[in-house]
């Protein structure tokens, strides 16, 4: 056991000596010259033709659900911990679409047929939001119609500097390296 090394991800080193090791910009979006701040006064994004609103291209069909009343899609310290998680899965933006269920009703059905969900990730949404018929605990990777799904604690409680965050933040690993094959 001694001579086992543990590696870390990339994301919660990073996370650990945030304070000492580099200071990294903020991600740029394809087409964006900057990522929009987000107000409290952030306008209800419309349905377009019943079709999902969503950032991100879905290349990957990775699907990402928030729950932010305030925000079009995520603060920028959530979108850079975002960003950062999905660099350790080796992904990007391009390959997930993040979607806000306080924006917009979304179901699983709907995620299947427009977005040919793969994988969801639910940060702070819980599975029966989206007409799922079952419950999970968090971190706890379930596979439902060819998909498998993870609800998770919020972005935002997962980027904490407490040790309950970093114990949070090794559980996501366990998770995510189940969902993506790492």
């Amino acid at each position: 056991m001694r001579d086992q090394k543990l590696q870390l991800p990339d994301f919660l080193i990073a996370d650990l000596y945030k304070q000492s090791l580099v200071e990294i910009a903020a991600p740029q979006l394809p087409g964006n010259d900057k990522i929009p701040q987000e107000t409290e006064s952030a306008p209800d994004l419309p349905e377009k033709d019943g079709k999902l609103s969503f950032l991100g291209e879905n290349k990957k069909h990775v699907i990402v659900l928030v729950d932010h009343p305030q925000t079009t899609y995520l603060e920028d310290g959530e979108l850079q911990f975002l960003t950062n998680i999905l660099k350790a899965c080796s992904l990007s933006l391009a390959d997930i679409a993040i979607l806000n269920v306080a924006k917009q009703e979304i179901i699983f059905t709907e995620l299947k047929t427009q977005l040919g969900a793969v994988h969801i990730l639910l940060f702070d949404v819980e599975p029966t939001v989206i007409k799922v018929p079952f419950v999970t605990p968090h971190f706890q990777v379930q596979q439902f119609d060819n998909t498998s799904i993870v609800y998770l604690p919020s972005l935002q409680e997962m980027n904490l500097p407490t040790e309950e965050s970093i114990q949070m933040k090794r559980n996501l690993w366990a998770s995510l390296k189940k969902v993506f094959g790492i």
